[in-house]
């Protein structure tokens, strides 16, 4: 029985001194291969977070040429009846086929960074040149946006079709936030 109580005690003292620590070391040891893995990810995130950071600020060097040059509300609305006018030209420059009817600016609120300038449009022209026109102003730079888009047939004779829309631009506000010359 008295080998048995020293046999009991040896084991746990040779536990306590021999496997314990060992344990203890193989659990710092996976905790330090986790803090590895992690700082190995971390670093993987890293190269492509800075990738993204400089794809984010070559497009904010970008967007200068997507906004409108104008720095005023009116200027900027001049410039884009302008880009109108030169589009229905471009595409019929008779205006037998497509002409515009009325041109007049709209303020509008801002809501974000930016400063949007509107001008409502009435047009009429064949579909053939409308769908052309349509298309160049929305895939032009600076960004133009089409909105409230209204197509009416005059009549059951004439091909032309009738159409009123929303143009609109953007322009940067200056150092107060505001527009120079913004109509509200």
């Amino acid at each position: 029985m008295v080998l048995l109580a020293l046999l009991f005690t040896f084991g746990s003292l040779a536990y306590w001194l021999l496997i314990q620590p060992q344990q203890d070391l193989n659990r710092q040891l996976a905790e330090w291969g986790r803090q590895y893995h992690r700082a190995l990810t971390f670093e993987a995130r890293r190269e492509g977070l800075e990738r993204q950071l400089e794809r984010w600020q070559a497009a904010l060097a970008d967007n200068q040429a997507m906004l409108l040059r104008e720095r005023s509300f009116s200027l900027a609305a001049a410039a884009l009846q302008e880009r109108l006018k030169s589009v229905v030209s471009l595409h019929d420059p008779a205006q037998r086929r497509c002409a515009i009817q009325q041109q007049r600016n709209v303020a509008t609120k801002g809501d974000g960074p930016f400063t949007r300038v509107t001008v409502n449009v009435a047009l009429n022209c064949h579909l053939e040149e409308l769908q052309a026109v349509l298309y160049d102003l929305e895939a032009s730079t600076p960004v133009m946006v089409l909105d409230n888009l209204t197509i009416n047939r005059r009549s059951r004779d004439d091909l032309a079709l009738s159409t009123q829309f929303d143009l609109s631009g953007f322009i940067r506000p200056d150092a107060n936030g505001e527009p120079e010359g913004d109509p509200r």
